[in-house]
């Protein structure tokens, strides 16, 4: 005898279609249920989403909580609906009304796991990933979700297993081949790296990230030339440049330069800049007038630095130039390759004489930055907890200089540790900090690039996936004389790494 199910039964049935791409049947069983009921809207509304219109599954979810009878669920739905939009503002006062909420649903579990992972609460969004999985250990978008977090706080190895899982679910998902690419490269594993990468192409995977992978390993075998063309695919409907304005001027392809007018505008990161503007100094060499627009942090430093060029924040006529062309792009049509990289030794010095106030003793003067910016994709892999330093600072025959600006945990207070961080302004402050050491050491952010571009000795400290610029293995560096590469060798552990540069440190700095 068949039985009937209740309710409370269909609409499960109903999500569960929907989580599993079976939506004709649950279209059809949603036909059959009372229109009265707030979980069958509240399931409509899932529906109307899966089938794209995203603004009518807003606005259907959103009537429901203008009700009395507003289920969690439904509250959590719509942070869902407003976190992929990007929309995080608008979700903080709801997520405040599920505090003393909860609920049985593995939707809702892993509505809010979604939530807090767009909004960089990756414990959080673990915690909703499990909960959810565990009342519904088929939800193929949840082991993805849970993925991408484990991976983003730093356990790629358990990433790769949620993305098995997923994949187990869902064998057909192209992205899921190429996220397991990202994570084997990450954890050294560069075979299965290459493997999971093909698989992704042989699934017709063929978006922006998968080019940028391309690119990457040509940049990373130092096959240059190629990799900058091709990693042209970085701006493809992506804003990379907050200093590009509007502007019709053909972009420069190499052609003849001379007293031709070109706007170059800066992207990406400072460090990216900075490495970078080593071409500036080209172009104008060959006779072009250029003008950089800059971000303000670096204006300073680098129109004091390279005088031949024009360096500005903003231009009142963008099309009164011949040429335009993004930074890194001059890469393209500079006739370099890692044996003839110009101005290695460096090409970048600081505006002004100062800093004069370091105490005055023999002590080499030892720099040091241990996080990047936050927001950078690779920040949980290239920055070290402060506290991993604590064995360097032990080295009291050192005097230790705070280069990191907005720090994210304060210093130890010891005499020989010394924080003027408070007075660098800019890029042109940190410059003139950085003439008065010894020896810079730092994670791969902006600092390192500073110091090198200065000729000033830097030890950079590397994860074991470093980004494509320090290719692999090698300990020295084809963009900078000055520069000696730290490494690590397993997955995650900087001690080693911090072990190695102590040891060196006292045979070179005793």
């Amino acid at each position: 005898m068949k039985k009937e199910l209740t309710l409370t039964e269909a609409v499960a049935y109903v999500l569960c279609c929907l989580s599993r791409g079976q939506v004709q049947d649950a279209r059809n069983l949603l036909m059959k249920l009372p229109q009265d009921n707030v979980h069958v809207l509240l399931a409509q509304a899932r529906l109307t989403y899966v089938e794209g219109d995203n603004q009518r599954a807003f606005e259907m979810t959103n009537q429901l909580l203008s009700t009395k009878e507003a289920p969690c669920e439904a509250m959590a739905f719509v942070c869902y609906l407003l976190a992929k939009t990007g929309e995080t503002a608008k979700v903080r006062p709801i997520l405040a009304r599920l505090e003393e909420k909860t609920s049985s649903s593995p939707q809702y579990w892993g509505d809010l796991a979604v939530v807090f992972y767009m909004g960089k609460n990756y414990v959080a969004a673990l915690q909703c990933a499990q909960r959810s999985l565990k009342g519904d250990p088929d939800r193929v978008e949840i082991w993805r979700v849970q993925g991408a977090a484990q991976r983003d706080s730093g356990n790629p190895r358990a990433a790769i297993s949620s993305y098995f899982r997923a994949l187990s679910l869902d064998p057909m998902h192209g992205e899921s081949y190429l996220h397991l690419h990202v994570f084997f490269e990450e954890i050294g594993e560069f075979d299965k790296a290459a493997h999971f990468l093909n698989l992704a192409k042989s699934y017709g995977i063929k978006n922006q990230q998968l080019a940028l992978r391309d690119a990457h390993v040509l940049l990373k075998q130092g096959r240059l030339k190629e990799g900058f063309q091709k990693y042209r695919v970085r701006y493809d409907g992506v804003k990379i440049s907050n200093s590009r304005p509007e502007c019709r001027v053909p972009v420069w392809n190499g052609e003849e330069i001379t007293d031709k007018d070109i706007l170059v505008y800066c992207e990406q990161g400072a460090g990216d800049v900075i490495q970078f503007s080593r071409f500036l100094i080209e172009l104008a060499a060959r006779g072009a007038k250029v003008t950089f627009l800059c971000r303000k942090s670096l204006c300073r430093l680098i129109a004091h630095a390279i005088p031949q060029i024009t360096v500005c924040e903003t231009v009142e006529n963008p099309d009164a130039f011949d040429y335009q062309s993004y930074l890194m792009d001059l890469a393209i049509f500079m006739d370099i390759s890692v044996q003839r990289m110009p101005h290695r030794e460096g090409y970048l010095r600081a505006p002004y004489d100062g800093f004069q106030d370091l105490p005055k003793n023999k002590k080499p003067k030892i720099g040091f930055a241990w996080h990047g910016g936050a927001a950078h994709l690779r920040d949980h892999l290239r920055s070290i907890d402060l506290g991993q330093f604590a064995d360097l600072f032990t080295l009291a025959h050192l005097d230790w200089v705070s280069l990191q600006v907005d720090a994210n945990a304060p210093l130890p207070k010891v005499d020989h540790l010394i924080d003027v961080t408070n007075r660098l302004q800019d890029f042109g402050d940190t410059a003139a900090l950085i003439a008065q050491l010894d020896l810079v050491i730092s994670v791969d952010t902006a600092i390192a690039h500073l110091a090198a571009a200065m000729g000033k000795p830097v030890w950079l400290l590397l994860d074991q996936c470093a980004d494509w610029r320090w290719q692999e293995e090698t300990t020295h560096s084809y963009w900078y004389d000055s520069i000696r590469l730290f490494r690590q060798q397993e997955f995650g552990n900087w001690k080693q790494v911090l072990k190695t540069v102590q040891t060196t440190l006292r045979e070179e700095y005793s």
